[in-house]
């Protein structure tokens, strides 16, 4: 004996939490790593532009809007790679997968990116504007939700059936079989 139970498919230690062992799928994991940096880049620019030109012609602001989304994408999709890989493997086996962690999560890294993107373009003489880092950690925090809604959103493991699932079927067959006894020592005239 190794020190192990098994629940369901999963193996988990003895006095481990069985969310310490969950890895999401790799499918789900590499959509949320898709989508999670172009859906924050859209929601990036529409904040960008509505927030620094408020009065601006529709035309003309999608046009903006649409250069705004590919510079932001040039930073969003290395970053999220570079600096939400490692805080991904970091927090899978520290905190349980809650939605509230991704929001945190995204919207750090959504600062981060905003505060390297605006050093290696003004440098350390900058002006960095208050609406940007809130355009950037709402981004981020948006990027943050849709990465725990592709990734562990519905996954059976972080529930309570996933893990009690294998219990749970275990008393239904010794009830089943208790009550398949007496049923059969129990005779009817």
């Amino acid at each position: 004996m190794d020190g192990s139970d098994e629940i369901g498919n999963d193996k988990v230690l003895v006095g481990q939490p069985i969310w310490s062992t969950f890895r999401p799928r790799w499918f789900r994991l590499a959509l949320a790593f898709l989508t999670a940096p172009i859906a924050a880049s859209f929601f990036f620019s529409i904040a960008f532009v509505v927030l620094t030109e408020p009065g601006l012609a529709p035309t003309r602001a999608i046009f903006e809007g649409f250069g705004v989304f590919t510079f932001a994408l040039i930073f969003a999709v290395p970053g999220s790679l570079i600096l939400g890989g490692p805080l991904y493997t970091l927090l899978i086996g520290l905190v349980r997968p809650r939605i509230t962690v991704a929001v945190l999560g995204g919207a750090c890294i959504g600062v981060i990116i905003c505060v390297a993107c605006l050093f290696l373009i003004f440098g350390l003489d900058g002006d960095f504007p208050l609406p940007l880092f809130v355009a950037s950690a709402t981004a981020g925090s948006f990027g943050g939700v849709l990465f725990w809604l592709c990734a562990m959103w519905r996954d059976p493991r972080l529930s309570l059936a996933g893990p009690l699932a294998g219990l749970l079927q275990s008393q239904r067959d010794t009830l089943g079989s208790k009550k398949a006894n007496s049923e059969r020592l129990h005779v009817f005239p």
